[in-house]
């Protein structure tokens, strides 16, 4: 990974701020090239826990290369708070939208686009995978959407070594005892096992890949206000078309309660996905 100077660059505009994180554009002196940086918000620059989060987070996307996950380009410390220097997505003349804002904008996608969606989804998947890594964060916000048909996967600030832990980031996530997620918008829910205090694995992953699948179809998620035993209920009659019978096959395969009795591989979604 490269380190940049930040002189080099040329702040732009601030196009997202989440929780943890703050993206804005810039603009290389030598160069012209635009990018994105991420660096923490003011209130967690001093944590050492955050710090160490989006320095790993920087090991981890310069240890992958698919053009469905976002670039990185390098990094750079400035008044002792790190910034790393990302590809900028792009959709015409402005930042792509992320597929949590079009579906909020048509209240849900048809199949086919679902099925685009979620095959590109999962296979940039099994490339993190494939290096031995989990996303934790598979989620519609962070699937950039820069046309002709294609995906970007981003934000990674939470991916880690696979498997995890047992019981990493899970208490405040849902409810243990009874599985269930609380009533919010919060658009976040990690797989009933690490809720429990078990590790997060691949099929961990693949069961925020049925989440998705959902929402993009309906525009909502399907523990909003229940258990997981009702996580199907409200699920669209989709036999009608083949895209649409594969996608509900796949989230019959990937939101089950025990990670055993879930597909366990992005090659076994994929594999439904393509009816192979």
């Amino acid at each position: 990974m490269k380190h940049f100077q930040p002189g080099e660059f040329c702040n732009g505009p601030e196009i997202a701020r989440g929780a943890m994180s703050v993206i804005r554009t810039v603009r290389h002196l030598k160069t012209g090239a635009v990018y994105v940086t991420k660096s923490l918000t003011p209130e967690l620059q001093d944590d050492p826990k955050a710090q160490k989060d989006i320095a790993r987070e920087g090991r981890i996307l310069s240890s992958l290369n698919s053009a469905s996950v976002v670039a990185i380009y390098g990094s750079f410390i400035k008044d002792g708070v790190q910034h790393l220097v990302l590809e900028y997505v792009r959709a015409g003349d402005g930042p792509a939208e992320t597929l949590e804002e079009r579906v909020r904008r048509l209240g849900g996608l048809d199949a086919e686009s679902t099925w685009l969606i979620v095959g590109q989804t999962s296979s940039a998947l099994k490339h993190v995978h494939d290096r031995k890594v989990v996303v934790r964060d598979v989620k519609a916000s962070n699937v950039l959407l820069p046309g002709n048909d294609s995906i970007k996967l981003v934000d990674f600030g939470l991916a880690a070594e696979a498997p995890t832990p047992p019981g990493l980031a899970s208490e405040r996530l849902c409810d243990a005892e009874s599985v269930e997620w609380p009533e919010t918008e919060y658009d976040y829910f990690p797989p009933p096992e690490v809720c429990l205090g078990r590790e997060w694995s691949p099929s961990g992953d693949l069961f925020q890949v049925g989440l998705l699948t959902y929402f993009a179809l309906t525009g909502e998620y399907p523990f909003r206000r229940g258990k997981l035993d009702a996580c199907l209920e409200g699920v669209p009659a989709l036999e009608g078309s083949r895209r649409g019978g594969r996608l509900r096959t796949l989230m019959e395969a990937t939101l089950r309660p025990e990670p055993q009795d879930r597909v366990k591989e992005c090659a076994e979604a994929l594999a439904i996905l393509n009816n192979s």
